[in-house]
């Protein structure tokens, strides 16, 4: 087996949070296994900081497009 035999994905949620100049900003990461998965979590956020300005986010399901995968 080599290096692309393997990839690194999320085990559990997590949060930090970072304070700068007056804005705080607030990073979440947790584990989906679909679309919906990620649209709930994002709702969540968004209930849970109704005053953020915005909400960027991101997700990758499956191995589509990686290299040796």
């Amino acid at each position: 087996m080599t290096d692309q035999d393997f990839y690194t994905t999320v085990a559990k949620s997590g949060k930090a949070e970072f304070k700068d100049r007056g804005s705080k900003f607030i990073g979440y990461v947790c584990p989906i296994t679909s679309i919906e998965d990620c649209k709930e979590r994002l709702n969540d956020v968004k209930k849970e900081h109704p005053k953020a300005t915005h909400h960027c986010f991101a997700w990758r399901l499956g191995l589509d497009n990686i290299p040796g995968a």
